[in-house]
């Protein structure tokens, strides 16, 4: 939680001694694409956060027909404003499907999710050709 900043450094080098660059250490400094120039240039591909419980909380999402709660979820999840013959999928972040519903009847579908994984579930309500979709925590 204290993390606010990290320090990416772009070092010159190669790994053939006769051109190769070393830490402060003396160590041989790795660079397979040595340039000629001085910063020898910066390719960054990603950066990830992990355990980042500040950012772990749930936002409104607009323009969704129907609703899903409580959020997070412990044991029995409640979608509602369904509409005849939705379809409700539940999946883990994998795409493996924990709960698959026939057309529903109702406007309320309850769901037991105490036996599925814990972490992010998709929630996604199928109506006629149009899915919406919404992530939700299990804890």
């Amino acid at each position: 939680n204290s993390i606010v900043a990290v320090r990416i450094i772009d070092v010159v080098g190669s790994i053939d001694p006769a051109y190769a660059t070393y830490d402060r250490l003396g160590n041989l400094v790795n660079d397979p694409w040595p340039t000629p120039f001085e910063s020898s240039g910066f390719d960054l591909d990603a950066v990830g956060v992990i355990h980042d419980k500040n950012h772990a909380g749930t936002t409104e999402v607009t323009g969704i027909s129907f609703a899903v709660t409580p959020n997070p979820v412990m044991d029995v999840l409640n979608i509602t404003g369904l509409k005849k013959n939705d379809k409700v999928i539940v999946c883990d972040l994998q795409g493996k499907i924990l709960y698959s519903s026939g057309p529903v009847n109702q406007t309320v579908q309850t769901v037991s999710v105490s036996h599925f994984p814990k972490g992010i579930l998709v929630v996604s309500v199928h109506s006629g050709y149009s899915v919406q979709t919404i992530k939700i925590i299990h804890l």
